[in-house]
């Protein structure tokens, strides 16, 4: 009997060779183990007294690294070493930056999925509160990386305003988004994605938000936009879970950029022959 059930929507396999989040750093003190049920099975996480992590299931030891308070770890279906570094966010140290704020979600969508969405133009009028198409002035694929700037108009704590987001992935678990809006509001956002089970995954965002010369501005903005940025983030997911992907999409104008992201994310996938045929041919019909 297949691993894969029958409502399996992708032909690939559910876990990218790529970095992962595994937990806070904080929430693993030295000595202290934790289970997580992570990429289908139960992982070990501990840190050691020396203050080292060790991640591992019944047969080996993942890779593990700790940047931006957070603690990572490198799966590839071979064992192999990591290829890439993660990256460091500067402004989560920055005394002009507030401490990030944490979100997170669950849902059952494949991975890739949340780096297309990125390049899903004509989707933000419809589902987000954006008030206008949006544009790329950049869209460069580089090793591990891809790299989109997007500028539109949307609503921003009430008033629209003019909007312009530097999304970089580092992989398809690892993203880093810089926000700035009319008004003098600037965010930056570190958003990992990790699969939990062949169907399912985490995703968490870490929110910084630069201060202003207006302490009162700052503390409104800081307690709307959790709830803000929640709401607006979880209307992707209704659709995500509804989705059936499919080789030859059928796409807006402007949106053949999703093809380049699909040829870019190629790299992570080291074995399709797991996969049974009957989702390869479902996923390839027009």
């Amino acid at each position: 009997m297949s691993k894969y059930p029958d409502t399996y929507r992708y032909p690939f396999t559910p876990f990218p060779t790529g970095w992962y989040r595994a937990d806070n750093s904080s929430n693993v003190v030295v000595g202290q183990s934790k289970v997580l049920q992570l990429l289908g099975e139960k992982l070990i996480l501990k840190r050691e007294l020396d203050g080292q992590l060790i991640l591992s299931n019944s047969v080996r030891t993942f890779p593990t690294a700790e940047v931006n308070g957070l603690i990572f770890f490198y799966f590839d279906k071979n064992g192999s070493e990591p290829f890439f570094d993660l990256p460091t966010v500067s402004q989560f140290q920055d005394e002009s930056w507030y401490p990030p704020f944490h979100l997170s979600w669950n849902c059952r969508v494949h991975i890739q999925e949340v780096a297309e969405n990125a390049l899903d133009l004509s989707h933000f009028c419809k589902v987000h509160t954006y008030k206008k198409l949006p544009y790329l002035s950049k869209f460069e694929t580089a090793a591990h990386q891809f790299n989109v700037t997007m500028h539109s108009k949307r609503n921003v704590l009430g008033f629209v305003a003019n909007t312009t987001m530097d999304i970089t992935y580092h992989g398809m678990g690892v993203v880093i988004s810089n926000v700035t809006a009319s008004r003098g509001i600037e965010l930056t956002v570190l958003l990992n994605t990790t699969p939990i089970d062949i169907e399912n995954v985490e995703i968490n965002m870490e929110v910084a938000v630069k201060k202003t010369k207006n302490p009162i501005k700052d503390a409104i903005v800081r307690r709307i936009f959790p709830k803000e940025i929640w709401n607006e983030f979880y209307r992707d997911i209704p659709v995500w879970e509804s989705k059936l992907y499919r080789s030859k999409p059928a796409l807006c104008s402007g949106e053949s950029d999703i093809i380049r992201i699909r040829n870019w994310a190629k790299q992570f996938y080291l074995d399709r022959s797991a996969i049974p045929q009957k989702y390869m041919e479902l996923a390839s019909e027009c």
